[in-house]
This record gives C-alpha cells, sequence and structure tokens, in this order.
C-alpha cells in the first residue's frame, strides 16, 4: 500500500481472513505525520523522499516478501474479504493481474457523491466479466514476478497514468488481467468542486505523458478508444466497438479527463 494512513492499516490484517498478510506502508516524504502515526499500529513503514506514485509503489513492490503484491491507495479502504477475493482469482486463472471495483461509501456527503457519478474517474474497464482491460491504482493486484519483469512502474508518472501504463506492458508481454466483482475497496471521493478539477487537471497532465509514450493507443482525435464495457458503482454499459464521442484534451484543456474512461460533453455531464 502507498501512503496508507494509519487509522486504514490499522484495520487490515485484523479483518481479513488471509493468515500471510503483510502491510507495508510507504510515506512517499509526506510533511505531516503520517509515519510516525504508521509505526504506532505495528505496520512496516518505509519513509523516501517524495518521488511520486510510481515510486512508492515500486518501493513496496521491492520491499514486499509475498508472491502477490496488492495496492490499495490513501483515499481508500478495503472489503474486510478483499485478499481473499483476489487470492482466489490468482489460484484459478492464469491472470498476472488481477482488480475489482471501487466504490464511494455513501456516507460522504452530497458532493462526494456528486464527483462519483461524473466522469474522468478512475474505473475498471472490461473485456469479459472476468477479464479487464484495465485495472485502476486503488485496487489493483499483481503477481510480483509479473511486475519484476516488466521493471516495475514507470517513474515519470508520479501523480496518476502509472497503472494504465503498467496494464498496457503487462499485455504487451501477451499476458492477461482479471477481474472480481467480489473485490472492493470503498474509495473516497473527492469533496469539492476544486479538489475535483485538481484531480483532472493531473489526469490530464498524466494522460499527455501516455499519448507521447503510446501513441498507437490514441486514434487521430487523440482519444483512447476503450473497446469495451465501463462498470461504474454496479452498473454497466457496453459499448461494444462503438466509439463514443467525447470531449477531450491533450495536456489538460478539457474539463473532464479520458485517462481512466472516455468523457462525455459538458452539457451531458451537468445533470
Amino acid at each position: 500500500m502507498d501512503s496508507a494512513p494509519s487509522a486504514i492499516a490499522s484495520r487490515v490484517c485484523r479483518s481479513w481472513n488471509t493468515p500471510n498478510c503483510e502491510v507495508i506502508v510507504v510515506n512517499d516524504g509526506s510533511t505531516d505525520k503520517t509515519g510516525a502515526i504508521a509505526k504506532e499500529y505495528g505496520f512496516r513503514v518505509i519513509t523516501t523522499e517524495n518521488r511520486g506514485l510510481s515510486s512508492a509503489r515500486n518501493t513496496g513492490m521491492h520491499a514486499a516478501k509475498g508472491e502477490i503484491v496488492a495496492y490499495i491507495d490513501d483515499d481508500a479502504r478495503p472489503d474486510p474479504h478483499w485478499l481473499t477475493y483476489l487470492a482466489a482469482t490468482f489460484l484459478t486463472t492464469s491472470h498476472v493481474g488481477v482488480g475489482g471495483p471501487n466504490l464511494p461509501p455513501p456516507d460522504d456527503g452530497p458532493v462526494a457523491d456528486c464527483v462519483a457519478n461524473a466522469p474522468g474517474g478512475p474505473i475498471h474497464v472490461l473485456l469479459t466479466d472476468r477479464e479487464a482491460e484495465h485495472i485502476p491504482g486503488c485496487n489493483m493486484a499483481f503477481r510480483k514476478w509479473a511486475l519484476q519483469e516488466i521493471g516495475g512502474f514507470d517513474t515519470q508518472f508520479r501523480i496518476a497514468g502509472d497503472d494504465v501504463d503498467v496494464c498496457w506492458r503487462l499485455q504487451q508481454e501477451g499476458w492477461t488481467l482479471g477481474f472480481n466483482p467480489a473485490a472492493m475497496v470503498w474509495h473516497h471521493r473527492r469533496n469539492s468542486v476544486k479538489a475535483y478539477l485538481k484531480q483532472q487537471l493531473n489526469y490530464g497532465k498524466a494522460e499527455a505523458v501516455l499519448e507521447r509514450k503510446w501513441p498507437e493507443k490514441y486514434n487521430a482525435a487523440g482519444h483512447i478508444p476503450w473497446p469495451v464495457a465501463f462498470t461504474s458503482r454496479g452498473s454497466s454499459s457496453s459499448s461494444a466497438g462503438i466509439e463514443d464521442a467525447f470531449i477531450k484534451a491533450r495536456g489538460a484543456a478539457a474539463l473532464f479527463q479520458s485517462i481512466y474512461q472516455p468523457a462525455s460533453g459538458l452539457l451531458s455531464s451537468l445533470p
């Protein structure tokens, strides 16, 4: 786990029915008391200078002793059976990565609820009910050997985009990603419009890096033609080969970034 708050970490292994659970908190140069507080709960804390999200993920990967490395973000908390369902999928498939849904807590308030339903949020992208094209960073797990084989996360992605990039690189090797709808985490959304727009700006910057690295993934209009069904908050809609029209900004010029899903137009997004 990267930069996970101590309150989340303290509940992790106590509530999971997983005997070989190891929690690593990577404190990526925070200026508050995150590192000191996390140590009070007995979990391993690794403090580094601020090197960005991908570097923090790599630090956790190299320190992990297990065969599976599971990642959760500091604004998410896992279901008690999260690891059980992830591990079960690894045991019954050859997938090198597995993810699940990230759902907004129902009591985060009206602004966070609106943000959860707005376009541009982190979301899984499915090829089938059980195979994913992309799994978001707040709920993803990988076979450690596969991550090591591709050299870990690309450290040029400091804020976002690292999960999209690592999924594409794993698939480039001919490997597949799985999805388990029961392996869920509760993911707190931004609770103000200002914070949401700042997040979209960062996503746009990350998408600009992705487009430079993966030009073949983008069409002539600068869109990622996601090929499949997008599932959010328990509902799904299939694009089945039809590319949705949406506003996309090169370098975050539009309101809703398509790094994680197709962005819709402004008028259709207002409701």
